[in-house]
């Protein structure tokens, strides 16, 4: 898919076009008018049909918008595009297609506009999506759009299409590659479910009051405003409405509002099988990624952080690297820490059981500005984190998504993914 290509019938060539000049000119010799006739009604059908091909893509150019869509698993996105023919010939058609990653996040979205596209890089077939243009006239300029649906979470990034057209009757077909400068990106975010986050609200609260009891946000009074139905009853401004017939509620402004980051331990999702050397009898380890864990993990964090940006905690993130550089930290209430960026990010983890970089000190040193720390994990006993590297420093939980015999000695507050996970019949986020 990284160059220029035709496609054609058997004649619809120089030498199949030359045979049956050959074949028109011996039958008119030994005067055969009729069958000559028709030979030669041929060689003029394929020597058309060749020239049309030839030059069907001849200053013809294809747009597309840069920029990056997102979408939950389950919904859709459009691949627009746009097609200018520059030269004096019309179009009678032409099909863009884009190449899809096998088994990717994003699909094509019916079956009607799925293709199969040769990828040299593979020397195989590749999943496609396709959409065709038909009639565009001397100059023109006609837009259309491919219609994709997201399946699973990821990032896919089109940086290239195939582009064909040729003549009327399908005889004769020219491909091109063309390469974007600004490719655009689509980013399905991970699948959410409602989640129960009081619990851990008021787990968190607690920790961060040392104490059985609920802390509130740090707010001051910014405005009164007239009492409307479903005002808490501790909102009401008593002291005015002593004073005065009418009822006023306080509205606050939050100066220093809950935070919470969220820290996966992407090393936790992966169990390991000691393998022998026979060269030198050493022992060395397979490591196997668990996905599903994983996956349900990174939804639980997504959905979590959509709970909470509801009760407006803000939200951060910290996802390991291969090195420290490679570390995502985003610091929750801080520019790049919205929940659509922090889910882009989560979209964006491609882990491979490999070995990852934790910033155990830059942690440390900035923990103040995390507010409650959740480690995400598979499991107590295979969290990667020691438990106490952030004693006395702030307070800190553990979400896990398997219990494990190991549970009753961890000092940190422990929430299963079953625990958090709202029940059908209970009531949706």
């Amino acid at each position: 898919m990284t160059g220029a290509g035709k496609i054609s019938s058997f004649f619809v060539n120089p030498a199949g076009i030359i045979i049956w000049a050959l074949a028109a000119a011996a039958l008119y010799y030994n005067r055969l008018a009729l069958p000559a006739g028709i030979c030669l009604i041929f060689c003029l059908l394929f020597l058309s049909s060749w020239l049309w091909a030839k030059y069907a893509l001849t200053n013809v150019e294809a747009k597309v918008p840069s920029g990056i869509q997102c979408a939950f698993p389950g919904g859709s996105f459009s691949f627009p595009f746009s097609v200018s023919n520059k030269k004096l010939l019309p179009l009678i058609w032409i099909e863009l297609a884009v190449p899809l990653a096998k088994g990717g996040c994003v699909a094509p979205a019916s079956e009607e506009n799925s293709k199969m596209l040769y990828d040299p890089e593979t020397d195989g077939e590749v999943p496609g999506a396709s959409a065709c243009v038909p009639w565009i006239l001397w100059h023109q300029e006609a837009s259309s759009e491919i219609s994709l649906k997201a399946v699973c979470r990821g990032l896919c990034t089109i940086s290239k299409a195939a582009v064909s057209s040729g003549d009327l009757l399908g005889l004769g077909i020219k491909e091109k590659m063309l390469s974007f400068q600004a490719p655009p990106s689509f980013a399905v975010y991970p699948a959410v479910f409602p989640v129960e986050t009081q619990g851990l609200i008021q787990g968190t609260t607690d920790m961060e009051a040392g104490k059985n009891g609920y802390m509130e946000d740090v707010t001051l009074l910014k405005m009164n405003r007239p009492y409307q139905p479903g005002d808490p009853a501790k909102k009401i401004n008593w002291r005015q409405l002593a004073r005065q017939d009418r009822v006023f509620v306080n509205v606050h402004e939050t100066v220093f509002p809950k935070l919470a980051t969220f820290f996966l331990d992407l090393a936790s999702f992966r169990e390991g099988t000691k393998e022998r050397n026979t060269l030198n009898s050493s022992e060395y380890t397979i490591w196997k990624l668990l996905r599903m864990p994983l996956e349900d993990m990174i939804s639980l964090t997504a959905s979590c952080i959509l709970k909470l940006d509801e009760s407006r905690i803000c939200c951060g993130l910290i996802i390991p690297g291969t090195s420290e550089d490679n570390c995502v930290i985003q610091y929750p209430g801080k520019h790049g820490s919205s929940p659509e960026e922090l889910l882009y990010s989560l979209a964006a983890v491609d882990y491979h059981a490999e070995d990852v970089s934790v910033p155990v000190w830059e942690i440390a040193d900035h923990f103040s500005m995390l507010g409650t720390l959740y480690i995400v994990t598979c499991s107590y006993d295979s969290m990667t984190i020691d438990p106490e590297a952030f004693s006395g420093l702030g307070s800190a939980a553990v979400l896990a998504r398997y219990p494990s015999k190991a549970d009753e000695t961890c000092p940190l507050k422990l929430f299963y993914l079953e625990n958090l996970k709202q029940a059908p019949g209970q009531q949706q986020v």
